[in-house]
């Protein structure tokens, strides 16, 4: 009887473990999408369509690209300006072990804001 109730929270125990790894694993590559977005964002002759593609091809890279993301650019036009990159992943796409009694997040956001450079 030990044993069942022992195995049960051992169970449990090792799927949170394996999820909340898996979690923060992605909650790092997005964070890195969006951080080298950002940087190619900041280049005096970048457009959006290659932050875009930049951030695409990371999230490609890292598994992500079927994960159903949004991509939110706020472009900057003068020198200075704040550009930002906001990437949200709904959790439930890339979950790892789906065990419903263990708390994970809805949706996993990253956002990074630079100055844009000048020439």
């Amino acid at each position: 009887m030990e044993m069942a109730i022992t195995l049960l929270l051992l169970l449990l125990l090792t799927f949170a473990l394996m999820e909340y790894g898996w979690l923060f694993l992605k909650i790092h590559q997005v964070s890195d999408a969006a951080r080298q977005g950002a940087r190619l964002a900041i280049l005096p002759d970048s457009t959006n369509a290659d932050v875009e593609n930049r951030v695409q091809s990371a999230m490609t890279a890292a598994g992500l690209g079927a994960s159903g993301y949004t991509i939110t650019l706020t472009p900057a036009t003068n020198v200075g300006d704040p550009v930002s990159v906001d990437i949200d992943v709904l959790y439930s796409n890339i979950a790892l072990t789906q065990v419903p009694l263990v708390p994970v997040p809805v949706h996993i956001h990253a956002s990074v804001c630079m100055a844009k450079e000048g020439p």
